[in-house]
């Protein structure tokens, strides 16, 4: 059980992205002003499927 509990984090964490909203914008190549903006921007192909954007307010 064990095994498989590590195997599962370890593909979540490939799986995963975490960036400040500076580092976003320079990802993306756009302006993120809004929550919406941020999604957009989010969303583009950046190889992880989750992307976790910190400082948004």
């Amino acid at each position: 059980m064990r095994r498989r509990r590590e195997s599962t984090c370890s593909r979540l964490a490939t799986n995963t992205i975490a960036l400040n909203l500076l580092k976003l914008e320079q990802i993306s190549g756009r302006r993120v002003i809004s929550v919406d903006k941020a999604v957009a921007a989010a969303r583009i192909e950046l190889g992880p499927r989750i992307a976790l954007v910190k400082h948004l307010s």
